[in-house]
């Protein structure tokens, strides 16, 4: 079912370090980033979300297994050990502890992924869509959607992307927003941007950069790399009304609450 595996997109969680350098002109990113340490203060019932967010951190790095020799993790994906697949496939195509590899990577992948394994199944489609020109976009669709139908966020952040860009699908947005919010509320810090945009430049109707702003400023405050389109949120923030700016922030935490619930 969508929603029970979060890992995809929750591997790390972080703050806001860094966001908000960048090109914006000093008053607006002064608003933009006190929307945001607004929001990272302020209390959710549960503490204020940066201490929220400091428990999900804390959560996720008591997940992480210790990296097995390299030996160990081989002789148990040849015997058919799906989470040992999975690990080889990671360490091929990242380089941690074994050479860098993407056919093998591939390879261990999609063994994992016919087993059923979301995150397998996205990995594969990635690597399909990335290095493998001649792929199908068909088959790079379908490897998705198998992940996503799992709840993998990344896996539905691709599916919105392709659909946003019609890239080897119909180009459709609000198919694209569907994916979006999908990945969004499973901590997806592109999918919030890329539906933040879309709501605040009305791409998908009426124009709506309250809820638009909303969704980056809840990527804002949760994680690393929202930054690349900071420009273009801190010109919507200025142009907004102080309780139009309080009623992002207040929909942001609530929108943060929701992924954090979900984590």
């Amino acid at each position: 079912m969508r929603g029970k595996n979060r890992s995809a997109a929750w591997i790390v969680v972080l703050g806001l370090a860094g966001l908000l350098a960048g090109p914006p002109a000093p008053a607006q990113r002064s608003a933009l980033a006190e929307l945001v340490d607004q929001l990272r203060q302020g209390e959710t019932g549960q503490g204020t979300l940066e201490e929220r967010l400091e428990a999900a951190r804390q959560r996720d790095r008591a997940k992480r297994p210790p990296l097995r020799p390299l030996t160990e993790v081989k002789a148990l994906a040849e015997e058919g050990d799906v989470e040992a697949q999975v690990e080889l496939g990671m360490r091929y195509l990242n380089g941690r502890e074994a050479p860098r590899d993407n056919a093998l990577a591939a390879r261990w992948y999609r063994s994992a992924a016919e087993a059923g394994h979301p995150e397998a199944q996205y990995w594969y489609g990635y690597i399909l869509q990335y290095d493998q020109p001649g792929a199908l976009r068909s088959e790079v669709v379908a490897w998705y959607r198998r992940a996503a139908d799992a709840g993998h966020a990344s896996a539905e952040y691709r599916l919105g992307s392709l659909a946003e860009y019609g890239d080897g699908v119909p180009q459709d947005l609000r198919l694209a927003a569907e994916h979006y919010e999908r990945a969004s509320l499973g901590g997806h810090g592109g999918a919030m941007n890329r539906l933040g945009l879309l709501l605040a430049q009305g791409r998908l109707g009426a124009e709506d950069a309250v809820q638009g702003l909303a969704w980056y400023l809840a990527c804002a405050a949760v994680h690393r790399g929202c930054g690349a389109h900071a420009e273009d949120f801190a010109a919507i923030a200025a142009t907004l009304t102080s309780k139009q700016r309080a009623t992002a922030a207040a929909k942001a935490r609530e929108l943060v609450g929701r992924i954090l619930d979900d984590s």
